[in-house]
């Protein structure tokens, strides 16, 4: 996977994750802005188990936050937290599970006193009652159902300066049975932009409309849809200019 990146003042802080006899590791590092792109190798998380996905990295203050989709051991996913002092990246840090439920694809920017968090997560949906007989012979099997798709939907977070939750999360957007592609960025007003469509995962089909949600500081969420024949299928990819 495509190392994590995180500007830190002048510096990059890097995630970088690879491989051991004992499963996935990830090792944090800073390529040094002000002495020609020197590398300087932090701690190295190791032991991860057999799925690391999804790496995110924010660093604000002199504390860094990272997160990166893991497995549970019955099987679901987990989202995997971390924090750790800018100033001593060889420090070992530990880190602790979320408690989203089923959330995947993870990400993280900086807020005013903290960071956003960001998620996809499965809801759960109850249990559809027992099919009748059929009284007119078998069904064709190239009519039924192949895929059963559950509820998705885009959730935010608040993070502290040490990476703790603050409150319960934000659903943003209506849930959606196809997969989320989504993207964030922080807004000069202290807020976030989400920029979120629908995968239909039908061969040839294009995407669903793209829904922008500007998240305030406040919680308040306001949405925009932008219905356009030019936007292709694909993720959105949201950059911030900082002028």
């Amino acid at each position: 996977e495509t190392p994590a990146l995180a500007p830190a003042g002048e510096d990059l802080l890097v995630a970088l994750r690879n491989t051991d006899a004992a499963g996935f590791t990830l090792k944090l590092g800073r390529v040094a802005g002000a002495a020609g792109g020197e590398v300087e190798w932090g701690f190295e998380l190791s032991k991860l188990g057999k799925t690391v996905t999804g790496v995110t990295l924010a660093a604000a203050g002199g504390r860094g936050v990272l997160v990166y989709q893991g497995e549970e051991k019955q099987g679901g996913s987990q989202l995997m937290l971390g924090t750790f002092a800018l100033g001593s990246l060889k420090e070992p840090f530990q880190v602790k599970p979320l408690e989203a439920k089923d959330a995947e694809m993870p990400r993280l920017t900086t807020r005013p006193g903290g960071f956003w968090l960001s998620w996809v997560r499965s809801l759960p949906e109850a249990k559809k009652p027992g099919k009748k007989p059929e009284l007119e012979g078998p069904q064709d099997p190239e009519e039924r159902e192949l895929l059963d798709v559950g509820l998705r939907v885009v959730e935010v977070a608040k993070l502290d300066e040490q990476g703790k939750q603050l409150g319960s999360a934000l659903r943003i957007g209506e849930p959606r049975r196809q997969v989320l592609l989504y993207d964030v960025a922080q807004l000069g007003s202290g807020g976030l932009l989400v920029a979120a469509r629908s995968d239909s995962g039908v061969p040839g089909a294009e995407g669903g409309a793209l829904v922008l949600s500007e998240v305030g500081p406040d919680g308040s969420v306001r949405e925009e849809r932008l219905e356009d024949d030019e936007i292709g299928a694909g993720a959105p990819a949201l950059l911030v200019d900082a002028d």
